[in-house]
């Protein structure tokens, strides 16, 4: 594994960092220096969990696609080895097991690392995990218009089995995007277009460009009612839209449909990027004002922030014009991120777990956690794809 954090000679730039003030610039830009970091957190987080026995869930899902995307940047195999890992261990319960098992969208969103290695090795080894994943989805409750309820009829939790919730659009949605490039059936890709479409149609403000957390089918009903944009949410429908369309031409017609939406959510995102730090607020939009207690978050904006940077890569945003909020973000979480007494890195203001909730004060009212695996991924997806973009003179 990496040995970034034990090298002397390199943690004086990242001190630099992590003091919020980078490097001096010449007033040509440079280029940002952030994947140095982004591997001292995947070496930490492979340390502190171990690969071959995480639970199956969409958290370490989430840790998960960090490492992955570190392994995409620099084609070091020990990085996707963790992964590999964790779907070897858990891969003969699958094919021992009823398939049907997942219980939501959230337990099987680790089916998109199955998915992943399937396209990184063009092998069907994980295959098992992806019939489970198909099943699930074939066979889970939909709403109406078509969207696939976040609940599964294996329900142990008692939540309403005819609610939409965006998180889906990742937990589900990432998987959908990568069988579709690792098999080449366009199945998947339907299926991902048709669930973008169903969920936009339920939960996107067609003024604002930004989503409610949720959709409640019974009442008709979007959960909260108000205009009030948690960020996280939100952010997971613009990654998983990012990663189909790294996966098309702008000549396809799914990209067609996609990518404007994607834009405008992109530019909905711009919109309210925080001026002091960077980051984005837990409420994107700030309903209350200046509020003090609705905090910039530390996982929300990260993935905001990848998310973007995955649109340029896909040349679905101007590089030249997205590079800017993109480093800003970036910077704005390596602030997030200091190096304690020990040596060990702690990323604090990560929110958690949030459920859709009634009103704006459920969504500021979420506690912030410190070193939350939740926090590890993003802040190393976005550290790991925002390398090497332009760093503006004035930051």
């Amino acid at each position: 594994m990496l040995s970034f954090i034990l090298t002397p000679m390199l943690r004086p730039s990242l001190l630099l960092f992590l003091a919020g003030c980078g490097p001096d610039l010449n007033p040509v830009e440079q280029p940002l220096d952030s994947l140095p970091l982004a591997e001292a957190l995947g070496e930490q987080g492979v340390g502190n969990y171990s690969c071959g026995s995480l639970m199956f869930d969409w958290t370490q899902s989430v840790w998960a696609f960090g490492i992955h995307r570190l392994y995409a940047v620099t084609g070091e195999t020990s990085w996707q080895d963790c992964y590999r890992a964790w779907m070897d261990d858990a891969l003969p319960g699958f094919e021992a097991s009823e398939p049907e098992s997942f219980t939501s969208s959230d337990s099987m969103s680790p089916s998109t690392l199955a998915a992943t290695l399937m396209l990184e090795d063009g092998t069907a080894h994980y295959a098992a995990i992806a019939t489970a994943a198909d099943l699930y989805l074939d066979g889970a409750p939909r709403l109406d218009n078509g969207a696939i309820a976040h609940w599964g009829l294996e329900n142990p939790y008692g939540f309403e089995t005819d609610q939409v919730w965006i998180d889906s659009m990742f937990m589900f949605g990432a998987y959908l995007a990568r069988m579709y490039a690792a098999t080449g059936d366009g199945a998947y890709l339907d299926r991902y277009v048709e669930q973008y479409l169903a969920f936009s149609d339920l939960c996107r403000d067609p003024d604002d460009q930004l989503y409610h957390h949720a959709w409640d089918d019974s009442d008709q009903r979007n959960i909260p009612a108000d205009a009030v944009y948690w960020a996280r949410g939100n952010a997971w429908v613009l990654v998983s839209a990012a990663e189909l369309l790294n996966e098309l031409e702008p000549t396809d017609e799914a990209w067609q449909i996609i990518q404007p939406l994607y834009q405008r959510q992109a530019e909905a995102f711009l919109a309210h990027q925080d001026p002091d730090d960077g980051l984005w607020h837990t409420v994107i939009n700030e309903p209350l004002g200046d509020d003090p207690e609705n905090y910039t978050e530390t996982s929300g904006s990260a993935l905001i922030g990848y998310g973007l940077a995955r649109g340029i890569e896909a040349g679905a945003l101007d590089r030249d014009a997205w590079s800017p909020a993109v480093v800003t973000a970036a910077v704005g979480v390596m602030g997030r991120i200091d190096e304690r007494s020990d040596g060990k890195l702690s990323i604090e203001g990560t929110s958690f777990g949030t459920n859709p909730g009634e009103d704006y004060e459920h969504y500021v009212g979420v506690e912030q956690v410190d070193d939350m695996m939740l926090g590890y991924g993003p802040a190393i997806m976005l550290l790991a794809e925002a390398h090497g973009l332009p760093m503006p003179a004035d930051r």
